[in-house]
Order: C-alpha cells, then structure tokens, then sequence
C-alpha cells in the first residue's frame, strides 16, 4: 500500500511539474514486478497506471485550468489559428485529445496544459485520457522485461 501511495504523489507530483510520466510507469512496471511477480507485478502497473495517470492529467488540467487559462484564452483567442483550433476542440475534443494522447509529438503534462487553455470539457478530457491505457502497455513491458533479466 506504501508503494501505491509513493508512485501516486509521484506521478500527480511530477505530471504537475512537467515530467513525463512514461518513465515512471517504467519503474512502476519494474518495482512492480519485483514485488509480486511477473505476471500480477504487470496486471497490478496496468491497472494502478491507467488510474494513477488518470489523477495526475486531471490535477495537471485543473492547475493549467485555474493558474493559466485567463491569462493565455484572452490573448490567444484573437489569433485565427488558435480560434479555430479552439472551435474544433469544443466540438470534437473527445477524439482530438485521444490521437494527440496517443502520437510521441508532444509530452503529456504539456498537451495536459495546452488543452487546459481551450475550451475542452472535462468529460470531453476525461474521455480522450483514456488513450493512455493502450499506449501504457509498451512502457510496462519495458519494465517488466528489465525486471525478468
């Protein structure tokens, strides 16, 4: 239970402060399957990952959503790109944030904090989080592997 609590403030504690989570869901993977084995060490980081990281992206959301989102909307908004963009993520900000999730271009607690700024709903975030879970199987892999040599 230790362990558990441990990598939470973690991952909320790094997501905020712009680490990428993928390399701690590496450890987890590994510490995991240290701790109970191979097989339930990576169902355990499977599951407790697509949790942990569900927390920490939404902590990340709120703090970009309150500390930033004023002063960046305001700006940005009079931009046509940004605009459009805007409109776009209000419409079909489900899928946008899914396929951004999903592609290596840009590190999540940045897309968290960029996202923040627009008008996605939080249910809309709450959705397109939930990308997270098949990508999270090659960094646990990853990790397990490392674990079993």
């Amino acid at each position: 239970m230790d362990l558990v609590a441990i990598f939470s403030i973690i991952y909320v504690v790094g997501c905020v402060m712009m680490v990428p989570p993928n390399g701690v869901l590496i450890t987890v993977a590994y510490i995991f399957s240290k701790v109970w084995g191979t097989t339930w060490g990576t169902i355990y980081a499977v599951i407790f990952n697509f949790f942990a990281q569900h927390v920490a992206h939404l902590v990340t959301f709120f703090v970009g959503r309150f500390a930033f989102r004023d002063m960046i909307y305001t700006k940005m908004i009079r931009y046509k790109k940004f605009f459009v963009l805007n409109k776009a993520i209000r419409e079909q900000g489900t899928y946008i944030h899914f396929l951004a999730r999903i592609s290596f271009m840009c590190p999540h607690p940045l897309l968290t904090y960029a996202l923040s700024v627009t008008d996605i709903t939080i249910w809309q975030f709450i959705n397109g989080n939930h990308s997270i879970l098949p990508l999270s199987f090659l960094y646990i892999y990853i990790g397990t592997s490392t674990a079993s040599l």
